[in-house]
């Protein structure tokens, strides 16, 4: 081989070399940030937090998601996040492939998705994307902060409901 090929050749290597660390480096499992416990189910978290007097701070991930593993190396993992979950909210951590029925429950339909519920488990706030800590704990002061979603009954939906309009014939 010629010394501008074997040249050429061995950069392309190392280029690939490079390629394929910082891939499998970004690609790589996050560990579960420490506010989740991954044997807490919604349906705990939701209870605890009926105790507490507390919301439940839930997110969504997938293991082949990279956001997802950013997000959990970042805000999820951050010590203020930490801080602000321990004094307002019950945590869940709910994975795709593991939690999928919960999921669907949920509405959730991509990852990540952060969401903050009442201990009846109606969606205060729900977000999809990585947010970083402060975000993250705004996010969570708002909902806090917003109108518990009221609860309709038939009779009500009924009234709030504009009459039909006359027809010619049935005029």
């Amino acid at each position: 081989m010629k010394p501008k090929t074997l040249k050429i050749v061995l950069s392309l290597a190392v280029v690939a070399a490079l390629a394929v660390g910082g891939l499998m480096w970004v690609f790589r499992l996050a560990p579960t940030p420490p506010i989740f416990d991954e044997n807490v189910t919604l349906v705990q978290a939701r209870q605890q937090a009926a105790a507490d007097g507390d919301v439940v701070l839930a997110v969504v991930t997938a293991d082949f998601c990279p956001i997802c593993q950013s997000y959990k190396r970042g805000a999820l993992a951050d010590e203020q996040v930490a801080q602000w979950a321990a004094d307002h909210a019950q945590t869940v951590y709910l994975e795709w492939e593991r939690d999928a029925a919960t999921i669907a429950e949920l509405g959730v339909e991509k990852w990540p998705a952060t969401l903050v519920l009442d201990s009846d488990g109606q969606v205060l706030a729900m977000e999809y994307g990585k947010m970083s800590a402060d975000e993250l704990i705004a996010f969570g002061q708002a909902a806090l902060a917003a109108p518990a979603p009221s609860v309709e009954t038939e009779s009500q939906t009924e009234m709030n409901e504009e009459p039909a309009a006359e027809t010619a014939a049935g005029a």
